[in-house]
């Protein structure tokens, strides 16, 4: 499977950042693998801009029937990565430490009110937020990760990283920051100066990356219930958000005995 996750990440970084990668031959099944990967993270779009690139290259060797199933779900709109995202929505993030809710309400508030208020230091904040949530869910979602880089190479020159940074420490997610801005350096073209609110990098972040990939394909592919799966990875990324993880852990064992008694 390293070959499809590698073809897959090449196929991103070229369609999402512009960059231009090798693909690795692959087998029909890989080929589909790949795509079945695709529509699990939201990505088809972004995978088909890429294989659009590549077409005369001659190690694509895709088959016709993958690429058709590429191109229908492709071309709508609403599909497109966006570098939009409006702090408006931060508030509504579903945080399960309460304590974490009442900081990100005083964050806002005081910014809305401050005198060099910075609207895209908070929105790119929501940004975080979001993916902090989706991976103490569902492991580490490839969508959120290129959303957050698009919106860090159109709009990162107006970000407030000071800002950021001190917010981010306020809501004790340092860690969970790290992991995303490493992400997006372990795997697609960015460079370590791009995340100047960040000081330690995460040297996991690939290997936690495909466990992510690679336990919800085959979730999907069994049809298993994932209410297990948001424990596990509660538990697995336990040590980026202590106290966010343990909310998350005690609402999705309560979430299960309340199905089992029903």
């Amino acid at each position: 499977m390293n070959t499809v996750l590698d073809n897959l990440i090449s196929l991103l970084d070229d369609g999402a950042f512009g960059s231009r990668h090798e693909i690795e031959p692959m087998t029909a099944f890989k080929w589909g693998v790949l795509y079945k990967i695709s529509v699990i993270e939201d990505v088809v779009p972004i995978v088909f801009k890429a294989i659009v690139a590549h077409e005369s290259d001659k190690h694509l060797d895709m088959p016709y029937e993958i690429k058709v199933l590429f191109a229908k779900g492709t071309f709508s709109e609403k599909d497109g990565v966006s570098s939009d995202f409006d702090f408006e929505d931060l508030e509504m993030q579903n945080l399960n430490y309460i304590v974490k809710k009442y900081v990100l309400k005083d964050i806002v508030y005081k910014e809305r009110h401050s005198i060099d208020t910075s609207k895209i230091s908070l929105d790119f904040l929501g940004l975080i937020l979001q993916n902090a949530n989706v991976i103490l869910r569902h492991g580490i979602r490839l969508r959120g990760m290129i959303e957050l880089g698009v919106f860090l190479k159109t709009k990162g020159q107006l970000v407030d990283f000071v800002k950021v940074e001190s917010w981010i420490q306020r809501l004790k997610l340092k860690k969970m920051a790290s992991l995303q801005a490493s992400v997006l350096t372990e795997l697609f073209s960015f460079e370590t100066d791009e995340f100047p609110y960040i000081k330690k990098f995460d040297k996991h972040a690939r290997l936690l990356t495909d466990q992510s990939l690679m336990r919800t394909y085959k979730a999907n592919k069994f049809g298993r219930s994932f209410g297990k799966y948001n424990i596990t990875n509660c538990v697995r990324f336990y040590s980026y958000s202590h106290s966010e993880s343990l909310c998350k852990i005690m609402s999705n064992i309560s979430k299960s005995l309340s199905e089992i008694e029903e």
